[in-house]
Order: C-alpha cells, then sequence, then structure tokens
C-alpha cells in the first residue's frame, strides 16, 4: 500500500473513533469520497463488515490497492470480512455490479444494524443502496426526540427508517414509496423495533400523486418528509429532482399544517443547503428556514455532502 493510502485510512479511522465507542450504532461511513484527497474510494461499515466502494473511471484503484485496503480493515477489532462494489459515476443507466469479497469471513444474506438503538435490516451487498441511509442518522434521531404525538407523512420513503424513528418517538406516520417491495421491508423494520405496522399507514404509491390526493381530501400533517433521489424511472414515467423540485415542493406545502415543519433532502452533487434554502423561498414564501440537525461525524469530509433543510410554514398559525 502507497505511504499516502495508508496514512489517509489511517486518519480517517483516527478520526471515527467516538463512532466505535458508541455501542448503540454499527453502522456508518468508514472513508468519504474524496477525503484526505483521496479520490475514487469510499467505505461503509454494517456491524463486522465493511463495504468498499471503487469508482470506476479513468483510473479507478488497482485490485492491488483493494486487497491492500481490506488488509487494514481486517486489521482492526471491529471488522472480519470485506467486500468491494464497483459503482458508476452515472448511475441513471447504469446497472449494479455484484459485490466482490476481498477478505475474512463471507457475507450471506441480510443484517440487523443498530443505530442509535434502533435496529434496521441492511442488504449491504444488493444493488447501489444497503437500504438504510447513514448520512441522515441524526435528522433520524431529531426527528425521534420531537415527534410525541405528531402526526408525520414520510415520503420517498424507502425503506421507512425515518418512518420507524418518529414512530419510536411517538408519532402517527404514514410512508408513502413507489415500491411495494420497500415498504414491505420497512414493515419488517417496525416489527424489529417493537412496533406494530398495523397502527401506521403505508402506501404503495408515487409521491406526487400521493400529494395531490391528499391535498383534495384536506388532509394535513405535522412534519412532511422529503428525501427523493435524483433521478428515479418507474412505471408511471420517471422523476427528476432538478425538473420536479418546484411542484414537489408546492404540492407538500399543501399538507403541512399551519406552524408544521417540511424536510427538503437531496444528494444531487450541484445543490447545497444554500440551493435548497432559495428554492424554498421562492417555492413557499410563507416558511421560515430553521435548522436541520447537523451532519453526523463520518459524512462531515464528504466532497459532495447531502444538503438539508428544515423549515416552518405558516410559523405563528397553529389552530
Amino acid at each position: 500500500m502507497s505511504t499516502a493510502l495508508a496514512a489517509a485510512l489511517q486518519i480517517a479511522w483516527e478520526r471515527r473513533q467516538p463512532l466505535f465507542e458508541n455501542s448503540e450504532t454499527n453502522a456508518y461511513r468508514l472513508f468519504s469520497v474524496g477525503e484526505e484527497n483521496v479520490r475514487g474510494l469510499s467505505a461503509d461499515r454494517y456491524g463486522q463488515l465493511a463495504v468498499v466502494y471503487r469508482a470506476l473511471g479513468k483510473r479507478p484503484l488497482s485490485d492491488e490497492a483493494l486487497s491492500e485496503i481490506a488488509d487494514f480493515y481486517l486489521a482492526q477489532t471491529n471488522i472480519n470480512s470485506v467486500y468491494v462494489k464497483d459503482v458508476q459515476s452515472d448511475r441513471s443507466h447504469a446497472q449494479p455490479t455484484a459485490a466482490r469479497h476481498l477478505g475474512g469471513a463471507p457475507f450471506e444474506g441480510d443484517s440487523i444494524v443498530s443505530e442509535n438503538g434502533l435496529s434496521y435490516k441492511v442488504s449491504p451487498l444488493e444493488s447501489f443502496s444497503s437500504g438504510l441511509f447513514m448520512d441522515q442518522r441524526e435528522q433520524r434521531l431529531a426527528f425521534r426526540k420531537e415527534s410525541q404525538s405528531l402526526e408525520v407523512l414520510n415520503t420517498f420513503a424507502y425503506t421507512c427508517s425515518f418512518s420507524v424513528a418518529c414512530a419510536v418517538g411517538g408519532a402517527k406516520v404514514t410512508s408513502v414509496d413507489i415500491s411495494k417491495r420497500y415498504l414491505d421491508w420497512g414493515k419488517e423494520n417496525f416489527l424489529a423495533n417493537g412496533l406494530n405496522p398495523e397502527d401506521h399507514e403505508f402506501f404503495p404509491n408515487d409521491t406526487i400523486g400521493f400529494l395531490k390526493g391528499a391535498s383534495k381530501r384536506g388532509r394535513k400533517f405535522d412534519l412532511v418528509i422529503l428525501d427523493p433521489p435524483s433521478f428515479a424511472r418507474n412505471r408511471k414515467g420517471t422523476f427528476s429532482i432538478k425538473r420536479d423540485a418546484e411542484d414537489l415542493l408546492r404540492l407538500a406545502g399543501q399538507v403541512v399544517k399551519p406552524g408544521g415543519k417540511l424536510y427538503f433532502s437531496s444528494n444531487l452533487t450541484e445543490w447545497n443547503n444554500d440551493s435548497l434554502s432559495r428554492l424554498m423561498r421562492i417555492t413557499l414564501p410563507q416558511a421560515r428556514i430553521t435548522h436541520a440537525a447537523p451532519l453526523p461525524l463520518d459524512f462531515q469530509y464528504e466532497e459532495h455532502p447531502v444538503s438539508r433543510i428544515l423549515a416552518v410554514l405558516n410559523p405563528g398559525r397553529r389552530p
């Protein structure tokens, strides 16, 4: 291993010592995209499994470098298995590649990881995503602490990690996602945390269609969560956050109770928190931007961190 790469891995590992000491969380980013000026590399931990992501481009990391990265992680006490996934820079047309075993014990199937004392099912070796977006960890904790007796709408719910956090905090949660498979996965996450899915609502629907219907029925929520993909295809067409963001925000604003909150997050690399704030002010001038939770420690070194804003709509007008 080159001296520079070995030093970068060691620095990143030492930065995360507070996470290693947290017995309630065992899923986080081990190495961020662009950290220590290392290109084409990131890595995540899921319990005792480390997944390394190699970006494919003009000069991808060599197989020799990957082997040495695996040796580094296997030398740590918390890791006993390492896999690699090759990822394309443009995922909108790419097909997921199978994860490859680099070293340690073989890993098969799904796993349950802990996050701030909650349990989530993950499939770390499947597709592009594992089932848990770890960069939202602190925001989930914040919503959990603030959700007592609230009505929450979680759109683009995926495997319902936001929904679980809010429900544990005492909220009645409605989860919306175009994929019934992911909502069923979300119900498993509810059960893993001692929650009865039948006490909550799950709608396999596209978010914009659901928001239009909810607005017509006059249904409103204390908190609406928007965490959409940058681009997606489904049986009803395509979704593009750049094209559809204004419509999405306007519709979401119509179903937020006076004084309620709207959370908007995007992983589009062209945007940042200022971009989202400007978009919110233009689209929903009645919104007052407030503070989202800080990024988790392990994502503070990302080259393009997720953008997030939290807004209060019609402040001071609670019925």
